[in-house]
């Protein structure tokens, strides 16, 4: 009995070590003893929650009337912001926005492990090696669903996390009214978990879900199946596969495939050699703000669309069959797609008339630092066509690199050529692409299209150390049509506040081939000192980047973009489209 009690004892220590309770740390238990309660936040970006603010429609497939979504939102527009963030502390932690109070810390129940050197207990080992656990951003939405506790349908704030490389599950919050986040009352604030256990087809949940409503009336969780999961024996097994999990499904803690969830399978990928689909960019093509249409790459270096278009799920398949583009040499594709209409050719004939704008590169495994394959950033139209190839593109150039800190890509290399897109006069193209001229330089962040430039940051890894963050990279920013330097200049060059012809653009030309003149840079290196960047965040005329390095807010680079570009022109992907950035 003496060794239950110390076993029981021990146990509760160990929770109220994880609830913040101190008194064990370096004594008592001997637990580990840490720089702050509050653990290291990674590839968690703080999501905001405050006033609803989504515009969702009434009628159609959306309740009308009293149960309208302007009347929750006029319901709840006084409530009490929140902000959530998941941590490598096992927690997604929701904060009030006015002071930072905790206000609920959630622990999903895949990452309890009894495990040596694993789960929860582990936090509190002395020998502790950091580790991954809650290392997603979440996604929030409102949405018009039952609960756990009420088989009635209405308007509700869910919250949909992630654990990225921490584990193989998402979990379901409802977070519609803050000051309901209370121990008390956990059994109605928690909605589902979906893991691993559920379906192995899914991976390491690394794929940022969307929220959306479908052509089925339903409102789904749409995600890519992540990485390394562990389904073997079925037919689908090792495939990329999209998941669109049913936020009122699982609500009985059972799950039922086709019912409760679905898996579209592309068919690439073995148990042999597994394979996984990326985070997706959902896409509603005709205005109506039901998801019809979904855009997602994988590590085989293919871009999968997804025809949701149906109001039967079973109909919900890969459209056209097989792949839209294949990259060259299967260049693995880990970021969403970003997706505008096309800014010239007419919809007519050409429907979706769609351009997708991603990089390719991958950073997620050991030894991944070390890899020098050459990677390329694509800009690809489609059409409605499939099959596409990097022989159907533009092949851009580098014209100079200057010094390590500029770069320049070719304005005129459309022209040369004599082509254009296709049904554009004599056209055949559908897009363009070029290699990144760095060895080891790749894209693992997503792009952002503003005022008809694209704008992303590559990565240079330079420590081959497993698990470094040591490197580089380059701030990127391209003709989203041509692929070509900027016309104008695009960003401030030499961080002078203000975006101008004189220290913003470059000389070209002169040499024969073309006529001398002006253009803005292309591309700007990140500060060294600044370690490796993060994803590009554009708010107003704003550019900012963090970077590895970065630890205060001072470190941020900002730079000034060109006022009179438009911020949200043309952009057509879900979360950008109906919600604000």
């Amino acid at each position: 009995m003496g060794s239950v009690s110390i076993s029981v004892d021990v146990g509760k220590a160990r929770l109220g070590y994880l609830r913040g309770d101190r008194s064990h740390e370096g004594r008592g238990w001997g637990f580990r003893e840490r720089e702050s309660l509050l653990g290291d936040i990674i590839h968690s970006s703080a999501i905001h929650v405050g006033t609803p603010a989504m515009n969702w429609p009434s009628g159609g497939v959306f309740p009308a009337g009293d149960a309208s979504y302007s009347r929750f939102a006029r319901d709840h527009k006084d409530r009490r912001e929140i902000v959530a963030v998941g941590a490598n502390d096992g927690m997604l932690h929701i904060f009030a926005a006015e002071d930072g109070q905790e206000l609920l810390a959630y622990l999903p129940g895949n990452l309890f492990s009894t495990a040596k050197r694993e789960g929860y207990h582990y936090l509190t080992d002395p020998d502790y090696a950091h580790r991954y656990y809650v290392d997603g951003t979440p996604t929030v939405s409102d949405v018009y669903v039952a609960s756990r506790s009420s088989s009635n349908r209405e308007w509700r704030t869910v919250l949909v996390g992630i654990q990225g490389s921490g584990g193989k599950g998402i979990f379901a919050l409802d977070v519609t009214d803050p000051e309901r986040l209370l121990e008390s009352n956990a059994a109605n604030t928690v909605l589902w978990e979906f893991t691993s256990a559920d379906d192995p087809h899914l991976g390491h949940t690394l794929a940022r879900p969307t929220i959306a409503m479908l052509p089925n009336g339903r409102w789904a969780a749409i995600m890519g199946n992540g990485y390394e999961h562990s389904a073997t024996g079925t037919p689908t097994s090792g495939q990329s596969e999209l998941f669109v999990i049913f936020l009122d499904g699982g609500l009985d803690g059972d799950w039922t495939l086709g019912r409760d969830y679905l898996r579209i399978p592309t068919g690439a990928g073995s148990v042999a050699r597994r394979n996984g689909l990326s985070t997706p960019a959902v896409v509603d093509t005709d205005g109506d703000q039901v998801a019809d249409r979904v855009y997602a790459g994988d590590l085989f270096g293919n871009v999968w669309a997804f025809d949701l278009s149906s109001s039967r799920s079973s109909d919900w398949k890969v459209a056209s069959g097989s792949a839209f583009f294949t990259t060259a040499n299967r260049q693995p594709i880990m970021t969403k797609p970003e997706i505008i209409r096309h800014p010239q050719m007419p919809t007519s004939g050409n429907q979706p008339n769609l351009m997708l704008f991603f990089g390719t590169g991958q950073y997620i495994v050991a030894g991944d630092n070390t890899t020098t394959d050459v990677q390329s950033f694509y800009g690809v139209w489609d059409r409605g066509d499939s099959g596409l190839k990097r022989d159907d593109l533009v092949e851009q150039v580098f014209l100079r690199e200057e010094s390590g800190a500029g770069r320049v890509t070719d304005p005129d290399r459309w022209q040369e050529l004599k082509v254009d897109y296709k049904k554009a006069s004599t056209g055949d193209r559908y897009g363009w692409y070029f290699d990144l001229p760095d060895k080891g330089e790749r894209v693992v962040t997503d792009a952002r299209y503003r005022g008809g430039l694209v704008f992303f940051n590559t990565l240079v890894p330079t420590d081959p150390r497993p698990c470094a963050a040591g490197g580089t990279g380059w701030m990127m920013s391209v003709d989203a049509l041509t692929g070509g330097a900027p016309v104008a200049p695009g960003f401030d060059f030499d961080e002078n506040g203000v975006v101008q012809v004189e220290g913003d653009t470059t000389t070209i030309g002169g040499d024969g081939r073309i006529e001398k003149k002006s253009v803005g840079y292309s591309g700007k290196r990140y500060k060294p000192k600044n370690g490796v960047p993060g994803g590009v965040s554009i708010i107003g005329d704003k550019r900012y980047t963090t970077g590895s390095e970065t630890d205060n807010a001072s470190k941020i680079v900002i730079e000034a973009l060109d006022p009179s570009q438009g911020q949200l022109e043309g952009r057509m992907s879900w979360e950008q489209l109906w919600r604000n950035e």
